[in-house]
């Protein structure tokens, strides 16, 4: 029987979700997901001249203006509000959101905070009123929301891995060459246009529609359960018993707990958390252990809680205040006031008020002098204060430089050194330029990178040179995998391949005919001593340069439009000779280099 035009299109829609109602329903998420992708596909980070920051802030904005036009949305749906007001409030977010990625110092803004902040206020957007009674409809959207995302990544997954597999099959038995980039693409596509865009047209648009309470018949929400039942409730249980036994274990032997225990306990209470929620349908006739964990599982988190804090405060009165720490400290407090909340509420436990009050402790930790970047990078400029004024080399705010003031001691450098490293990483050396002001050589200087700022300064207060810090190294790599055509003419010799390990700078080497010579590594400069004839040094520094462009530019060995051909380095003295460079691949940290292979032929110059 002949298949018409409608019944393709309706056997197509069988298989796959609705995307035209989800970009209907959802036009500007649709739109960020679109263009994100795009500037993926088309390489914007080097059309634009982004550098590496400016690109990750790009997509942290985008990928939150996603989530926040999606709740948005899904709010004005559950308030009937006009598309006017929908589109009004989903800009003027948008608006925000530009100003924070785009001066993230100024706000001492978090994107990765915020951004779990707006994917957990997905699943609440829909019920953010002051009336109860949604327990059952919350959980119903939820379990359907998240399902959703989980088969919308999988699916994509599938996608891409399955395109992927086709081209490379096309390859390998057709011979047919793709772009190097091919695979890249794909998965850029999948993850980044068909999962968000399925997961858009997977949300359910009832926002009434109830679990019931007891025994589970439809087959997902059994499934959880069923897990709640059999593995989490019982792990959990277990753990617990293993973390207050450990807290009894420090009693008695009167130490402090271990610093990691406070991301286990971090991790513990979050997977906890989740537990509840899960258990919220079931927890009436999911047996006696499910009972015993809803009524008291935050009060049974009380104990590890104290630990976590005990942890928490060792590390910070050692190392300061930093963003995992000031986040294992808020996550205590917010356990213990879940466990109050847990005591004064004893029934008609409204679940909302779980992931809501997470969600405003995270929204607020993400930004601001009081947010978890703002707080550490003022605790941890408060202790370099305080380690200098001690040493004598700071006094009402001004660097003291004497020539009695020798080097740190070695536990204070290394201290100083960290504090100056974490507040590079987090551009924040420019509150130290005020300290400097009355320092004749201000590591300040314009044009200063902020590695060169941070050496300056260490050495500066007395952080001995192998203490100082160094930026992170640039890499290259080169290598031609191809014949190339060159002409001899006027080299009387080819001598080669002549390979040098990293680890063995200085060898010696014997070639065809009995001639032998010396190979050597210093710094930049290659040498070649024959014992019967020249000594040839051959400068690499502008090879390497050469190399490293090479790798930022993202050419491929395999790209047949890869304009890399044998690098060609000049003899030092000016006699004609030449090194080819085939292969090389190291490190250079500022002005040293870190050569871990070097293979090369010699070409020599008829005298």
């Amino acid at each position: 029987m002949a298949l018409s035009r409608d019944s393709l299109v309706g056997l197509a829609r069988s298989f796959l979700p609705d995307v035209g109602a989800a970009v209907r329903r959802f036009p500007l998420a649709a739109f960020i997901a679109i263009v994100f992708t795009a500037l993926n596909l088309f390489d914007a980070k080097k059309a634009l001249g982004l550098d590496s920051d400016a690109w990750m802030r790009l997509s942290f904005a985008l990928g939150a203006s996603f989530l926040w036009t999606f709740e948005c949305a899904l709010f004005a749906e559950s308030r009937r509000w006009s598309n006017g007001l929908r589109f009004a409030a989903a800009l003027s977010g948008i608006a925000a959101i530009a100003a924070l990625h785009a001066v993230p110092i100024a706000f001492s803004f978090q994107p990765q905070l915020f951004l779990v902040t707006l994917a957990i206020l997905v699943g609440l957007a829909p019920y953010l009123s002051v009336s109860s009674g949604q327990n059952a409809s919350f959980w119903h959207f939820n379990h359907h929301l998240w399902l959703g995302a989980g088969i919308a990544l999988f699916g994509a997954v599938l996608f891409s891995g399955g395109l992927s597999v086709i081209v490379e099959t096309l390859e390998l038995l057709f011979d047919v060459k793709f772009p190097n980039d091919t695979h890249e693409n794909i998965w850029i596509t999948g993850l980044g246009l068909i999962a968000p865009l399925n997961w858009l047209s997977l949300t359910s648009a009832n926002f009434s529609e109830q679990v019931p309470e007891g025994e589970q018949e439809e087959f997902t929400s059994r499934a959880v359960a069923v897990i709640v039942k059999y593995i989490l409730v019982p792990l959990l249980l277990v753990y617990t018993a293993i973390l207050y036994a450990y807290a009894v274990k420090i009693g008695i032997d009167g130490a402090f707990p271990k610093g990691r225990v406070g991301p286990m306990v971090l991790g513990y209470g979050l997977l906890g958390t989740l537990t509840v929620l899960f258990a919220w349908p079931s927890r009436k006739v999911g047996g006696p252990l499910v009972t015993l964990f809803w009524r008291h599982w935050f009060w049974l988190t009380l104990g590890p809680v104290a630990l976590l804090f005990l942890a928490a405060s060792k590390r910070i009165s050692q190392y300061g205040v930093t963003e995992l720490r000031y986040l294992v400290v808020l996550a205590g407090l917010w356990l213990c006031a879940m466990a109050l909340w847990f005591l004064v509420r004893r029934s008609a436990r409204d679940i909302r008020i779980i992931p809501l009050t997470l969600c405003v402790l995270l929204l607020l930790a993400s930004f601001g002098p009081w947010g978890a970047v703002g707080w550490s990078v003022r605790n941890q400029k408060s202790e370099l204060v305080n380690l200098l004024e001690a040493s004598g080399r700071m006094k009402d705010g001004q660097i003291i430089l004497t020539p009695e003031t020798g080097p740190l001691p070695h536990d204070k450098a290394r201290r100083a050194n960290s504090i100056l490293l974490y507040l590079q990483r987090h551009n924040r050396l420019e509150n130290l330029k005020s300290w400097f002001a009355n320092v004749q050589d201000s590591p300040f200087a314009e044009g200063a990178a902020q590695y060169q700022i941070t050496r300056k300064i260490a050495r500066l207060i007395g952080v001995p040179k192998n203490l100082a810090p160094l930026r992170k190294p640039d890499l290259f790599y080169f290598a031609v995998q191809r014949p190339t055509l060159m002409p001899l003419t006027g080299f009387h010799e080819l001598i080669g391949p002549v390979t040098i390990i990293g680890s063995k700078p200085n060898i010696t080497l014997s070639a065809a005919g009995g001639r032998s010579m010396d190979v050597g590594i210093e710094k930049n400069i290659v040498t070649f001593r024959f014992l019967s004839g020249p000594e040839l040094k051959f400068n690499i520094a502008d090879t390497v340069r050469k190399a490293t462009e090479l790798r930022a530019n993202r050419h491929s060995p395999d790209d047949t439009n890869d304009p890399r051909v044998p690098l060609k380095v000049p003899e030092q003295n000016g006699a004609g000779s030449v090194m080819l460079v085939v292969k090389m691949r190291g490190k250079v940290f500022e002005t040293d280099l870190d050569l871990q292979l070097l293979k090369v032929w010699l070409l020599l110059k008829r005298n």
